[in-house]
């Protein structure tokens, strides 16, 4: 079963230059680099609405959507 996040965030103006991938790991330091580079390259990240790579260089001031499903396992208790 999946379970489906979805998270927004506005990047700050002193994240600009920065690649993608990097400033989100900075923003969303619960999830690796490596994770969130995963998510960008499956389209599952949005900056102002548009799919980006992961290398794209942010500006600042861009609205970012995180759009993940997390695979959730169920455990039973015995």
């Amino acid at each position: 079963m999946a379970e489906e996040q979805f998270h927004t965030v506005h990047i700050p103006d002193e994240h600009a230059g920065s690649r993608l991938d990097r400033c989100l790991a900075q923003l969303f330091p619960d999830y690796s680099r490596a994770k969130l580079q995963t998510w960008i390259t499956q389209q599952q990240v949005r900056v102002d609405g548009q799919f980006q790579p992961r290398r794209y260089m942010v500006k600042g001031g861009e609205y970012v959507e995180l759009r993940i499903q997390h695979e959730v396992t169920n455990v039973e208790s015995q």
